[in-house]
């Protein structure tokens, strides 16, 4: 499975945690409750990196809660 880690976002200073087969962003957290600013986070890093599908995971739980974000058209 091809995938790159640590991906720079240009400019910012972030990084993306992981991106597979060019596709679909994933980006983990540990946190005992996700907020608005993470969803915002990987709609940030979808726009950056032109991709259509991104995972934000939180494993803060007793079991890993992935959600499912799609990027939003800026048109």
């Amino acid at each position: 499975m091809p995938w790159r880690r640590e991906l720079a976002v240009s400019g910012t200073g972030n990084r993306i945690d992981l991106i597979f087969f060019d596709k679909i962003l994933l980006e983990v957290k540990a946190k005992p409750f996700l907020s608005q600013d993470d969803y915002a986070q990987v709609q940030r890093y979808l726009q950056a990196v032109d991709l259509q599908l991104g995972l934000l995971v939180n494993f803060w739980a007793r079991s890993a809660l992935p959600h499912r974000i799609l990027r939003k058209n800026n048109s």
